[in-house]
């Protein structure tokens, strides 16, 4: 480690060389004793701890005080005026892209109601309440109305009218009323009502009470009915991504209606095992089966705060992070799809989930602590990639990480602008290699999964320096006094 020292001195105190040779002395033999006499050793392990957060790679730290040296150079710019020696300090600034951090995502809720005219639906329990509410999701879906979150709501049948509400999200107050119009549009139409009247038919095949099949079998959906749609309410929304990775199972082969009901049968029993955890508003989608036999699904939060959907997050991935959960889903899946109605029931025999796996998370905002310690990972990230590129004495700061930008400056000193410039250019040069992007996201990444603070944790989880953007440059002219050690 090359250190440098430098200090001011009123100049009714050092008016002469004189003056600055014993302040020279005094520097040196003060910074001596404190290399030699341990200070240096206690001052780095008592930062190591109380810093929050503590970096225990330092708890320990020795410093051979033997390898201490100087070479006893120094000049005395009092001395003669053309010994004084000049350096040219220089700040370097320039911002990471990295999605999602510290980000807010902002949606529309609108909510719309309707009703159905059912004839011959004299059946009026909670399983028929399922019945139409997974037709109405079904045919929505299949149409592409229904976007990831959405929920439909069957509040009542009475007398043969089936009511709904359904709860959907969009990206501004023109895509909310333009999704319910074409809800309400597509719920209008003969087709779709034949098509709810033959999926509520399909889901009562399972059904254990043979006259509730009976009843169903001779129901039709004859007529609808718009209901109010609410004014669109700007809420928040957070959405943590995670993946199954399932022993067992392979649906590489599966159709399209295939694939949509193994989704089904993960999404309800995912849904189902964390009921308890959930907060009102979240939900659960299975996005995706890989040809490898993986799940991908996401959790979406409505309207609650970072802290609370992140205090979710850490509970449903705890839970899922148990083996008696994963084997509690599997078995569910399981049991559930062995009446399957498209032929998948085999293939789902023997599914077990042998791990969960946390992707990333989205929409989650930090505290100013919270920003603080971010800025402390990205800082020592940075300064380990460029290794060599950083010159001596650089001090790199973050000085802000908000809306997936982490925005930094590097301070340093060198001997000419040619020399600046060199330096700078080998800095923006290495920050936009992929390589050393590569290097920041694990280092940053490794850190943050650490913290004592899960929302923390949570928020850095998935993160990804996509790239480094160069800013501005700026130079100044000081004057150094230097002893080399």
């Amino acid at each position: 480690i090359s250190v440098e020292v430098s200090s001011k001195c009123d100049a009714g105190v050092c008016s002469d060389a004189a003056d600055l040779e014993t302040l020279y002395n005094q520097i040196l033999a003060d910074f001596t004793n404190f290399i030699t006499g341990g200070l240096l050793e206690a001052e780095i392990r008592s930062w190591a701890n109380n810093r929050a957060p503590p970096v225990p790679e330092l708890f320990f730290v020795e410093v051979d005080t033997t390898s201490f040296y100087t070479d006893g150079t120094f000049t005395n710019p009092l001395s003669d005026p053309e010994d004084s020696v000049e350096a040219i300090s220089v700040t370097a600034t320039g911002t990471f892209s990295v999605p999602d951090l510290n980000q807010e995502v902002a949606v529309v809720e609108v909510a719309t109601t309707g009703s159905f005219s059912v004839i011959n639906l004299g059946t009026q329990t909670t399983e028929v309440n399922v019945y139409f509410e997974d037709a109405l999701t079904q045919e929505l879906e299949s149409v592409g109305l229904l976007p990831a979150g959405s929920t439909v709501t069957v509040t009542s049948i009475v007398n043969g009218v089936v009511q709904y509400e359904i709860v959907t999200y969009a990206d501004s107050s023109m895509d909310a009323n333009t999704a319910v119009s074409q809800i309400q549009f597509s719920l209008s139409q003969p087709s779709t009502m034949a098509s709810i009247t033959s999926l509520v038919y399909t889901a009562s095949l399972a059904s254990s009470d043979p006259d509730l099949v009976s009843d169903m079998s001779t129901i039709s959906v004859n007529s609808f009915s718009e209901g109010i749609t609410t004014p669109p309410t700007s809420t928040s929304k957070v959405t943590t991504e995670g993946e199954f990775t399932v022993d067992n199972f392979d649906p590489s082969s599966f159709n399209a209606a295939q694939i949509e009901e193994a989704k089904d049968y993960f999404e309800n029993t995912l849904t189902q095992e964390l009921e308890d955890i959930l907060p009102e508003g979240a939900s659960v989608v299975v996005t995706g089966l890989g040809d490898d036999g993986s799940v991908q699904y996401e959790i979406h939060f409505y309207g609650t705060s970072s802290a609370d959907s992140s205090t979710a997050i850490t509970s449903i991935n705890s839970s899922l992070s148990q083996t008696s959960t994963l084997t509690t889903i599997s078995n569910t899946v399981q049991a559930e799809s062995a009446s399957s109605s498209t032929g998948i029931a085999s293939s789902l025999s023997s599914v077990s989930i042998a791990q969960n796996i946390q992707v990333g998370t989205t929409g989650l905002t930090m505290t100013a602590a919270e920003e603080e310690e971010t800025k402390a990972y990205f800082v020592a990230a940075i300064t380990s990639s460029l290794g060599s590129d950083l010159p001596d004495g650089s001090v790199v700061t973050v000085t802000g990480i908000e809306n997936g930008v982490v925005s930094y400056e590097i301070t340093m000193n060198a001997d000419s602008s040619e020399d600046a410039s060199t330096a700078v250019a080998s800095i923006e040069t290495s920050l936009a290699d992929a390589s050393t992007l590569t290097a920041i996201t694990a280092s940053v990444a490794s850190a943050s999964s650490s913290s004592s603070n899960p929302t923390l944790v949570n928020a850095m989880s998935g993160v990804d320096v996509l790239s480094s953007t160069a800013g501005t440059t700026t130079e100044s002219t000081v004057a150094k006094v230097m002893s080399d050690g």
